[in-house]
């Protein structure tokens, strides 16, 4: 049974428990480095089977007023060098599965116009947004800036071997910022 099935009881028996705060140790600098077992999985099915967009993350955004491309680049750039796992390529290297960080990537924005939108296109405008990713090039996600007459819509598409739920959320939020 769970003997703090609490918040409150949790804290306590942390509290309790004692010990000292061990960091995980950062990784020895290389070339190339091992992939967790999650992505292991993720890599090898993707490379067995021809999934298409079955692990991307697509989200489309509305936001208000005019969005300046230029910062935007800038803005995107800066998020992607921050994050190591956007700068990942995922390879296979005399049979065993390894991810590469690149020190720089290519990551440039895409644009479109478009006469009108409607919410309901939105749903169509991100399905023809959406393409598989080739997991050896990063970045695995990418950015479009579609214009709209006086409206505009940010549409991201990221890969879940660099991202889940919780991470696109932190990468939303700091893109915004």
């Amino acid at each position: 049974t769970f003997e703090s099935p609490t918040v409150a009881a949790l804290a306590y028996a942390i509290d309790r428990a004692g010990g000292e705060y061990q960091p995980i140790p950062k990784a020895a600098e290389g070339e190339y480095y091992s992939m967790s077992s999650a992505q292991k999985r993720q890599y090898i099915i993707s490379r067995r089977d021809e999934l298409g967009v079955v692990y991307n993350i697509p989200v489309a955004l509305k936001p208000r007023g005019h969005v300046d491309l230029a910062r935007g680049r800038e803005c995107f750039r800066a998020l992607i060098q921050r994050h190591e796992i956007l700068r990942t390529g995922f390879h296979m290297l005399d049979g065993e599965a390894v991810q590469k960080i690149h020190p720089e990537v290519d990551c440039g924005i895409a644009t479109e116009q478009r006469a009108g939108l409607h919410d309901a296109d939105l749903k169509q405008l991100l399905a023809e947004f959406t393409q598989p990713f080739d997991l050896e090039r990063a970045p695995l996600i990418r950015l479009k800036v579609v214009y709209c007459e006086d409206v505009c819509v940010l549409l991201f598409d990221v890969h879940h071997m660099v991202s889940e739920g919780m991470t696109m959320y932190i990468l939303l939020a700091e893109f915004k910022e």
